[in-house]
Formats: C-alpha cells, structure tokens, sequence
C-alpha cells in the first residue's frame, strides 16, 4: 500500500490544505495533538451521544485546547483509561482489546495524532471505528446484564439509534435543510454559513439574496481578520458576488454603493488569493516538486472584473481578466470579458486579438497570412498567458505554430 500510494503521488504537487479547514495545521506540535485528543473526546462522546451532528466543523468551530481545557484533559483520560482496560484485558478478556485495537487503528488515520489531514474532525470519520462501538456494547450489554434485560436494552438503544438517524435524515432533503439545521449545531463555522449563502442563491436568487447576504457576512466576519495566508479566498469571493447580484436588484440610484461594496471586499479576496499563492509555491518548493498552474479562483478575477467595470474602471478590470487568463487560459469565456473590457477602455486592436486568441485556444481556422490584425502580437502574449500559466510545452507550440503560419519570430 504505501510503495502503491508513493508511486501515485509522486509527480503530484504537495498539497494545499487551508487552515481554515483544520486549525491544528495554525497550532505549534503539543497544542494541535492536543486539541486533536480532544476531537477525539468529542468523536467518542458523539457515537455514545449522537444529539448535535453538523456536516462541517471547520474554523472557528472547535477552539484549540490550552492546558486549562477542561473537555482535553476528559477526552485524555478516557483515553487512556480505554487503553488501561483494553490492556489488563487482554487475557482474561481478548475481546476487549481487540475490539480497543480495531477501533483506535481505524480512528487514527483521521485522528490527526500522526498526521495532520485537510479536516480537523468530520462525523464520516467515525463510520468504521463505530462498528468496534457497536460490538463492544452489544458485548458488553450481554456480559454484564440479565439475558431478558440485555435484549430490552439493546432494542432501546437500537431504536434510539434508528430513530435518530431518521430524524437526522430529514435534514438531508437538501443543501438547504441542511445548512439550516448545522448552522444551529455550528454556529461558528464560516464553512457552513458559506454553504448556507449557496443554498439560498440556489433555491432563489431574487427572492433569498439577501438572507444568502446575511449568511455570507456571517462567514466573513468569521474569517475576516484572520491573516491572509490562513484565510479563504472563496468566502469573501462569494460575498463581493452577491453584493453585485444586489446591486442588480436595486434602484440605479443605489447601485453604485453596492457596486463599491462589491468591489471592496473583491479586493480583499484578492489580497487572501495573492497570499495563499505564495504559501502553496514555497510549499512546492520546500517539498522537491516543481511550481504547477496557479490555484486561485477563477471566478474571484471574473467577479473583480465586472465590478470593476460596473464602476467605469475599464483599465482595473483588463488587469483582472489578464491575470483570470493566466489562471486558465483554456476558457473562451475570458477572452470575450477582455474583448469586451478592451472595447470599453478604448483599446480596438487588443478587442482583435482577444478574439484571435480566443480561436487559437479553441483550435479554430485561422488565415495563413495577416489581414490587418497583428497576429505575431496576439500569438506571442498568448504564448506568454500559457508560460505564465506554467504550461511551457503549450507556450512553446503556440510560439512555434506562430512562426510557421506567419513567419513571427521563433520561439526562444
């Protein structure tokens, strides 16, 4: 398994996981460990008492533990407590530590004890080391009480299982029933209220844009002073969205204040973006594994754009949709926005070869020989797009497909 999994992830990039995701990667070696014990505590009292179940519990849902965490030092000594017992059980009683066995080797893959992973706890987690609790009281309910009296229990626990996992499926009819009902379980996480903001814009944009609003700057208040290198991008990126969908909904007298809203907190997705880039690349870097394709979103520069051109800011927005393209210079789409900012900005000859390049990415027909269009210049910054982009080999074929239609330079 491990010379399988060396050889899978050998030639793919170290991964970028967001600390928003999983606090303990923001914490120094003995307070994540410990804050990963008490997850642990927390994951156990959930199998035993499964009431307040959320599908997240990312930032800033679950504080780190410091030495006065009175729920660490309880999970630490139920923990080591559960191994006491599994130990001095071990002849008299091999089940016990065998079932102490199954259930701590299946937690703690996820455990963030021995590695730290993209998620500080998830209830999926506890699917197979449930099964070793489930055992372990059927077990121990035959053991230590009458016969009659074991099967009665356990039909009660059975059906106070069965009744809770059907009450918890009514809250999985959808993105929104869902959302609704883990933001009262965690309140704290930015990644549910983001989701819930979603949910509503999908449901309705017209109607619910402005409780999607509301749960939007829930989850940016969140996350919002954070430092920019811990922070997501996506959340304040939604935001500045839903504030330019609102500026469409509204009287044009009021349109501007939103427009600007948008394009404030855009600003501040971006400055996140810029920073995170350069965390992932010293990651790359730091790890042996070459610099690949920028990660940012795609949708940040396209939203940043248009809130750029809502507020007659034409130059600005050309800048966004440049560096949107180097973000993925396979997508059509960018190249009609930059026609389109170029034509307002009063740039024609760039409207050309924004469409010209938009045909070469395409693979569309193109003439053999110009006809008053500066093909080697739109050949030559789109090769620069893909170079940008970390795709050498498709700059270079640009560039030498460039050369050979329409005798451009060559390519160095």
């Amino acid at each position: 398994m491990l010379a399988a999994r060396t050889a899978v992830f050998a030639n793919l990039p170290w991964p970028q996981v967001m600390f928003v995701d999983n606090i303990l990667r923001g914490l120094d070696f003995w307070q994540a460990r410990f804050t990963a014990i008490k997850v642990v505590g927390m994951e156990i009292w959930l199998l035993m008492w499964p009431l307040r179940l959320s599908s997240d519990w990312s930032y800033n849902q679950i504080a780190p533990a410091g030495w006065r965490d009175a729920a660490a030092w309880a999970a630490l000594v139920v923990i080591v407590g559960l191994l006491i017992l599994a130990f001095a059980m071990r002849r008299r009683n091999p089940l016990v530590f065998w079932l102490a066995g199954f259930f701590g080797i299946a937690l703690l893959p996820t455990s963030n004890l021995v590695v730290l992973i993209g998620s500080v706890m998830a209830e999926r987690f506890l699917y197979l080391p449930s099964v070793a609790f489930a055992v372990g009281l059927a077990a121990a309910a035959w053991w230590r009480l009458p016969r009659r009296f074991a099967a009665f229990a356990l039909g009660a626990v059975l059906l106070l299982y069965a009744g809770r996992t059907w009450a918890r499926n009514l809250d999985w009819q959808s993105s929104l029933t869902l959302t609704l009902a883990d933001t009262k379980t965690a309140p704290k996480s930015a990644r549910l209220h983001d989701a819930l903001a979603k949910a509503y814009i999908e449901q309705d944009e017209r109607r619910n844009i402005d409780l999607a609003i509301r749960a939007q700057e829930t989850a940016w208040g969140i996350v919002r002073d954070l430092p920019p290198e811990r922070s997501s991008e996506l959340i304040p990126a939604n935001l500045g969205a839903y504030y330019f969908a609102k500026a469409g909904l509204v009287p044009p007298g009021e349109a501007r204040a939103w427009h600007e809203k948008s394009l404030e907190v855009l600003l501040r997705a971006r400055r996140i973006s810029q920073a995170s880039q350069a965390a992932f690349d010293q990651a790359q870097i730091s790890h042996g594994k070459p610099l690949v394709a920028p990660r940012a979103s795609l949708l940040l520069y396209l939203f940043l754009a248009q809130s750029y051109v809502s507020l007659g800011r034409h130059e600005e927005a050309v800048e966004a949709l440049r560096y949107a393209r180097i973000l993925d210079p396979r997508d059509p789409d960018v190249y009609d926005a930059l026609a389109e900012a170029y034509r307002a900005s009063g740039q024609p000859d760039w409207v050309s070869i924004s469409l010209v390049q938009k045909s070469l990415v395409r693979g569309q027909a193109l003439p053999a020989a110009p006809a008053g269009i500066d093909y080697c210049r739109a050949a030559a910054d789109l090769a620069q797009a893909f170079h940008d982009n970390r795709a050498p080999a498709q700059a270079l074929s640009i560039a030498s497909q460039a050369a050979r239609r329409w005798g451009c330079p060559a390519a160095e």
